[in-house]
């Protein structure tokens, strides 16, 4: 803040000065709003009403768009007079053309080199605004009259650039937050109140809201379905490798489990749930699946081997207590630089390590304790089911 503050005036010769910070997952401006229509001049009119209300929001900074002035430019208007006299745009452009930029006239043959001879005004002459009032153009009768006879000048300076979306002529309102007193997101809920009837007020133009919105929203439909995507690989070879439909379901109750802990973790770390957060729960869901797996599999063996299910679940529990716990504590003992340390440019993966050590922590507890739970009463829904006693699980579920 005090930085910003500091260029609140920027220096000579500076037209804009941004205070950004480094960040992962989706970037770009946080508030990024397109205004499209006909028009620059209207486009320009609604971009400095919308700027002039986010400057009354507090938290928002760095408030801007993006049209840059461009050069002074001299724009011609033939009179009356000058059509009169046969004169066109076109052929005045053309006129002007020779006498400032030059016209090949000739090619001279000095030595083994050859010279162009290009004639046009001298440079003392076309660097001045006022020897445009007396250049000399040629009407189609062949008289030459000055250019101030027969033309309008008007002094203004022209578009840097023009920028289109979607065929659009269009002018993008941009800015930043400061997150601890705003998000991206009020700030557009807000400018969707106000803006809404954008359309009505004048027709033929829209806004459209990208920026932090769209980039999060087309990152996130991506993180979905990469994660949908890893589950159903997951389910498959769990499925495959304990040849069950049911029990890869249990195995996998320690995802939601360990996202418990992802929420609570952000909570004790004062730190928002961002998209480095759901990167990291999407990592967290393969190891804690693996402390799942293990167990699952050792009361599977122990009931092929004739122990009834409370003996088989009370062993795994007991010999697999040690393996499950160990994996996890080594794994958090690794990131707890990160997740509680990390500071600079490193400060932006903490929300991800945040996620693994937090989730992974409460999901060694509740894999303990909820899982062997969750297993027994997939035992007896299906004893239900198949209506006869269930000595062996894997055979059951097999016929």
């Amino acid at each position: 803040a005090g930085l910003r503050a500091s260029f609140e005036v920027p220096p000579s010769g500076v037209e804009k000065v941004s205070v950004v910070q480094p960040q992962a997952g989706p970037t770009g401006a946080a508030i990024n709003l397109s205004i499209r229509g006909d028009d620059g001049a209207t486009l320009q009119a609604i971009a400095d009403e919308m700027m002039a209300y986010l400057n009354t929001i507090e938290g928002v900074v760095d408030i801007h768009d993006n049209t840059s002035v461009g050069k002074r430019e001299v724009r011609l208007t033939l009179t009356d007079s000058g059509r009169q006299m046969g004169f066109t745009e076109l052929g005045l452009a053309s006129e002007l053309r020779a006498s400032f930029e030059g016209t090949r006239f000739a090619r001279l043959r000095r030595g083994d080199d050859d010279v162009e001879v290009i004639v046009k005004l001298p440079d003392e002459l076309r660097g001045l605004r006022s020897s445009l009032d007396e250049v000399r153009v040629t009407s189609p009768s062949g008289s030459r009259v000055p250019l101030g006879s027969v033309a309008q000048f008007e002094e203004s300076t022209g578009v840097m650039e023009i920028t289109r979306d979607d065929g659009r002529r269009s002018i993008h309102v941009q800015g930043d937050v400061n997150k601890k007193l705003i998000s991206s997101n009020q700030v557009t809920e807000m400018i969707g109140l106000q803006f809404g009837d954008l359309g009505a007020r004048w027709p033929g133009y829209d806004l459209v809201f990208e920026g932090d919105e769209k980039e999060t929203n087309e990152a996130m439909a991506g993180l979905g379905s990469a994660g949908l995507i890893a589950l159903l690989v997951m389910y498959l070879i769990l499925g495959t490798l304990f040849k069950s439909m049911t029990q890869p379901f249990v195995i996998m109750l320690a995802i939601p489990l360990a996202g418990i802990g992802v929420v609570v973790g952000h909570l004790l770390m004062q730190r928002g749930l961002s998209f480095m957060s759901l990167i990291g729960l999407l990592a967290l869901a393969g190891v804690v699946v693996n402390d799942s797996l293990i167990l699952i599999d050792l009361v599977n063996r122990r009931r092929q081997a004739g122990d009834t299910l409370v003996e088989a679940i009370h062993l795994a529990g007991t010999q697999r207590f040690r393996p499950i716990v160990l994996t996890s504590v080594t794994t958090m003992l690794g990131l707890s630089p990160l997740t509680f340390f990390a500071s600079g440019q490193a400060r932006f993966l903490q929300p991800m390590a945040i996620s693994v050590f937090f989730g992974l922590a409460f999901a060694t507890v509740l894999i303990l304790i909820v899982v062997p739970c969750a297993y027994g009463i997939l035992d007896d829904f299906l004893g239900l089911i198949w209506k006869k006693p269930r000595a062996d699980q894997g055979q059951a579920e097999s016929e």
